[in-house]
């Protein structure tokens, strides 16, 4: 990681704070409370996350914001439930998340061949068709050490090439396998890509934060329902 592009991170987190801070200071409290009114009605989502392959944790924190940012510009929330070997939700009694994150390291991995996508940093594993669940699949996995490289590569802050991998697998689990010709459901990211990331430019599109509401909340619509079947 270069010096310069964790030291322009640390600025960048510093200016957020201060206007966030301003924000709060002169917004009339009648929009506050339309505001949290909102965020009260956005869909939320529970992923889970399976830091297999030792991501530090600042960079871990990074690409959970990452992903939570993007997501918040689309209306759909995040409950981060973050898990270790020693600490399953099966085993643990703890309900499944909605969705799993595995972070992994490619190169650890057996019959690696088999994985799609000889330089993807990710895939998503789809539901097969026909199953009650309206949104595509359930598990991603992410590919640190090929994130490394692209970051190095670069010069980017890995916590934030991270957090865009996560965002783009995950939406992949919502919306389908389909990419898009501009915004975080690209199929192949350029370096321009991810200087509009860098500004917060790189996102979903109009449509997709529209197809992403309506996915996470047909989520929780059929978990109700399949619950009470079984009542």
């Amino acid at each position: 990681m270069k010096p310069t592009v964790l030291q322009a991170f640390k600025h960048r987190a510093g200016a957020v704070s201060l206007v966030m801070f301003a924000w709060a200071s002169f917004v009339p409290v009648g929009r506050i409370s339309a505001i949290s009114h909102r965020l009260k009605s956005q869909p939320v989502i529970s992923v889970g996350v399976y830091n297999y392959a030792g991501l530090g944790r600042l960079q871990l924190q990074v690409a959970e914001h990452q992903v939570a940012a993007l997501f918040a510009k689309a209306g759909v929330r995040i409950a981060w439930l973050e898990y270790s070997s020693k600490h399953l939700p099966a085993s643990s009694g703890e309900p499944a998340p909605d969705f799993s994150v595995r972070i992994l390291n490619v190169s650890r991995i057996l019959r690696a061949r088999r994985i799609s996508g000889t330089d993807a940093l990710g895939q998503s594993i789809m539901a097969p068709a026909g199953t009650q669940w309206t949104v595509p699949g359930r598990i991603a996995n992410v590919f640190y050490d090929r994130v490394e490289h692209v970051s190095s590569l670069w010069g980017l802050f890995r916590g934030e090439v991270m957090g865009n991998a996560i965002a783009h697998e995950l939406g992949h689990l919502l919306l389908g396998p389909q990419h898009s010709h501009r915004g975080i459901m690209k199929a192949d990211w350029t370096p321009q890509d991810l200087a509009l990331s860098s500004r917060g430019q790189l996102r979903f599109s109009a449509k997709q934060a529209v197809e992403l509401r309506r996915a996470a909340r047909s989520l929780h619509k059929n978990l109700s329902l399949s619950v009470t079947a079984q009542r």
